[in-house]
């Protein structure tokens, strides 16, 4: 049995969530993320929480109740409070710094190392800490 699986997700202030059929989808404001389950698990809103329960008893069922519970919580969270990254980088003479809309990473190269910043990422350098 899948502990993750039978654990419920709250839904948070400002989240609205709906399934229709196998598609859970969360919402906050524009933005939108979907979670199709295939068929695989059922999705259900019980006292403002998702919970999904495994469709049969086999092996395979238990993953993949677990495998959805957690990529519908992590679409609940991500929508919520979003998610961040931190990249530390050392070594002798690397360096990173932000210039405009490009992340420049000297690494010990020949040349610098150019990464254009997607829209809707904000990245920030401070010393040696990538966030």
């Amino acid at each position: 049995m899948s502990r993750i699986g039978k654990k419920p997700i709250a839904i948070p202030a400002g989240i609205e969530v709906t399934i229709d059929g196998t598609l859970i989808s969360v919402k906050k404001g524009n933005n939108v993320s979907t979670v199709e389950t295939h068929g695989r698990v059922y999705a259900k809103i019980e006292d403002n929480q998702v919970v999904l329960s495994k469709v049969g008893e086999t092996k395979e069922s238990a993953a993949f109740w677990g495998t959805y519970r957690a990529l519908t919580a992590n679409a609940i969270n991500g929508l919520h409070e979003g998610f961040t990254k931190t990249l530390e980088i050392n070594g002798v003479g690397y360096k990173a710094a932000v210039k405009g809309n490009v992340l420049e990473l000297i690494l010990g190269y020949s040349h610098p190392i150019n990464f254009e910043i997607a829209k809707g990422l904000d990245i920030s350098v401070e010393k040696n800490i990538i966030t």
